[in-house]
């Protein structure tokens, strides 16, 4: 133990976080079975047990709003990983280079950019003002 306090000591920031992010909204789920009111609080609000579940498992649009939720994470699943993967698949047989990052970088450079700015790059590389050109321009000299 006294060789490897080193060790120990380097594994504490990562137990605090643990507890913090993991285990601290779990303290949160006490509101489940509570009537919560913010202004009371988590101690002093009034313990309902089950009844906010019976309550929610009788309202008639229970079954479809659960299949709803059923089908919209398969179709994230499929959409979100599925196609995503036999896209990566057939861009990586493609033969021209070129056009293989094009893609890829048409693909992913929403990801990094938001829209706004975007947006913001498309108008005015496509603008007939041509302000991008100038400001190249006006930095280059």
């Amino acid at each position: 133990m006294r060789r490897e306090w080193p060790l120990h000591l380097m594994l504490i920031p990562g137990v605090i976080v643990t507890l913090i992010y993991s285990y601290g909204p779990m303290f949160g789920l006490v509101m489940a079975f509570q009537k919560f009111e913010p202004i009371l609080g988590f101690f002093k609000s009034k313990f309902v047990g089950w009844d906010n579940f019976t309550y929610v498992f009788n309202l008639p649009d229970f079954y479809q709003v659960l299949w709803n939720t059923l089908v919209i994470a398969i179709l994230k699943i499929v959409f979100g990983l599925i196609i995503p993967l036999i896209l990566a698949l057939l861009l990586n047989e493609l033969r021209l280079k070129w056009f293989m990052k094009t893609v890829q970088t048409s693909i992913f450079l929403p990801f990094f950019l938001s829209w706004t700015v975007l947006g913001g790059v498309i108008f005015e590389l496509f603008s007939l003002q041509g302000h991008f050109v100038r400001i190249v321009r006006a930095a280059s000299l």
